[in-house]
């Protein structure tokens, strides 16, 4: 950030953009054809999501309140799905 001459806004705005083009990435890849097993895949990108969830938000792994809230959300306090 210092060898750039960058504020920190500046800084985090620009890795904003380079997440967002690597997951448009992700994404494009994912919807040709595959020459590695989809489930291969599937477990790959599923962990580049829960990895974003955790550091969303900052170092989820070790100040993880927003990860509590999620985990309740999802497990304590689900949202009723009817069939």
């Amino acid at each position: 950030m210092k060898q750039y001459g960058l504020t920190e806004e500046e800084a985090s705005n620009k890795l904003r953009e380079i997440i967002s083009s690597a997951w448009k990435d992700v994404n494009e890849e994912w919807l040709k054809v595959p020459i590695f097993s989809r489930h291969l895949l599937t477990r790959v990108v599923n962990l580049d999501r829960t990895l974003e969830v955790i550091y969303e938000y900052g170092d989820g792994y070790t100040n993880a309140q927003h990860l509590k809230d999620h985990i309740v959300g999802l497990f304590v306090n689900p949202i009723p799905m009817e069939e």
